[in-house]
């Protein structure tokens, strides 16, 4: 009876880190999405120079989209991964990401469409960025420090792919990417179904979180209210500001 209990604790725990590395390949491929023509600027301009109707209208626009409308849902988004799970959120911005993944590579060819699909991503990275409630609900006090590392890991990992990969696929020509694009659509829908099959529940004895915990406004009053975690958050604005603009526009 202990080795049956012994061997069912093993698995739930294999389980739930099966789960993280589907959770680091969906944040892994959202930045892919991110970044998909950052590297390739000059080549994307080129193909795309004749649909530009607006001065403002370059492909620098794709990455500068997720980042406006990422400030824009931060909040709304971290509402509902408080009041509502972090699981119906991930199975929303993944599937949401899957959807603009293949409408993003169908429709290749035209700038107006591709915006379009780069806004739906945008939308779905918020939800999917649910870092914070995966770990203090689903991995053990000692584990979720490595928990959360390893998943935002993956995200500059993925930052990193976007902008290798894309020069390598047009090494012959541009049309190379829509292959590239369909690539990044088969690892969201990977993504999606290892999300869907593979949540864990909600352990009580992983959770620290389910009693005497504020609520979202009462935290976020807290946040605002709180002078060292104001000086965080300019840290953070300045640093990622850098890190996003070199990125973005590292072509």
């Amino acid at each position: 009876n202990m080795q049956f209990k012994t061997s069912l604790k093993l698995i739930a725990t294999k389980h739930r880190f099966v789960f993280l590395g589907f959770f680091m390949l969906a944040l892994f491929c959202s930045q892919l999405q991110w970044l998909s023509h950052a590297s390739i600027a000059s080549q994307s301009n080129a193909f795309y120079a004749d649909q530009y109707t607006q001065g403002w209208m370059t492909i620098d626009l794709l990455a500068l989209v997720y980042m406006v409308v990422f400030l824009l849902l931060s909040f709304p988004a971290s509402y509902v991964i408080d009041t509502f799970g972090a699981k119906k959120s991930l199975v929303f911005g993944t599937g949401l990401m899957l959807v603009a993944s293949i409408f993003k590579a169908v429709f290749f060819n035209s700038f107006i469409f591709i915006l379009i699909a780069q806004i739906g991503l945008a939308v779905a990275q918020p939800f999917i960025n649910a870092i914070t409630s995966i770990t203090m609900h689903h991995f053990k006090i000692n584990e979720r420090v490595i928990c959360a590392g390893l998943a935002i890991f993956a995200q500059y990992v993925g930052m990193l792919g976007a902008l290798m990969f894309a020069p390598i696929f047009i090494s012959t020509q541009f049309s190379g990417l829509v292959s590239l694009l369909w690539v990044y659509a088969g690892i969201s829908f990977v993504v999606f179904l290892g999300v869907i099959l593979s949540f864990p529940k909600i352990d009580q004895q992983f959770s620290s979180v389910l009693h005497d915990r504020l609520s979202f406004m009462a935290g976020l009053k807290l946040f605002v209210t709180s002078k060292d975690m104001l000086i965080l958050l300019i840290l953070f604005t300045i640093g990622l500001g850098l890190i996003n603009a070199i990125t973005s526009l590292i072509d």
